[in-house]
């Protein structure tokens, strides 16, 4: 969507049995809609895992290119909105990465209403692309393209930890997969994603709400 332009977006869910909906996400207008996405939605009856690694023991292997900011204005590929301006702290060790991050105070009470919350989500999976070998930031971007699959045993904090660990991929490869671990400020898990896919972006801007 062009600076200025709007779309109409259509998210549908069909009921699949007793606990699972297939999703779709589409754009366009009557009689000329396109799909972009589609998933399955099912509740959740597995308990978290309960032998963890301790975040403490994640955080201290992962020192070394510590970044802190707090605007993201300065992002070449990506437009970002106000929800993506939010306080990050990045540090990665040996194919993984440690994420510390904080939403904005006006947004701050937005998880209670919104368990995945998109701003959170997307940085604490495809924040740190410098884990790719050969990564360069002003000429590399990769773009979210599918998840194997999300498990969210809580809704997300707006002081969120996030563990992610290089499964596949290099500067040269069209797609990198991630796996990811989302925990709040105490360390509790309270999602798990396996199989992030990211693909190589050809070019252009892209702009986040």
């Amino acid at each position: 969507v062009a600076p200025g332009e709007a779309r109409e977006l259509r998210v549908t869910l069909e009921r699949r049995g007793e606990a699972s909906w297939e999703l779709s996400v589409l754009s366009g207008a009557p009689g000329a809609w396109v799909e972009h996405a589609r998933g399955r939605v099912a509740r959740l009856d597995a308990p978290r895992p309960a032998a963890l690694e301790p975040v403490d023991a994640i955080a201290a292997r992962c020192s070394r290119s510590v970044r802190e900011r707090f605007s993201l204005s300065d992002e070449p590929f990506v437009a970002f909105g106000p929800r993506w301006a939010h306080r990050v702290r990045a540090a990665l060790g040996d194919g993984e990465a440690w994420l510390e991050l904080e939403l904005a105070e006006p947004f701050r009470s937005e998880p209670d209403t919104f368990a995945l919350h998109p701003a959170l989500l997307d940085f604490a999976t495809a924040g740190v692309q410098e884990l790719v070998p050969g990564h360069d930031p002003k000429t590399h971007f990769y773009v979210p393209l599918g998840y194997g699959s999300l498990r969210l045993y809580r809704p997300l904090t707006a002081t969120l930890r996030s563990h992610i660990r290089l499964e596949s991929g290099t500067s040269q490869s069209e797609t990198v997969s991630y796996g990811v671990r989302l925990y709040d400020d105490r360390g509790e898990l309270l999602a798990e994603i396996r199989d992030f896919v990211m693909r190589k972006l050809s070019g252009g801007t892209l702009g986040a709400g």
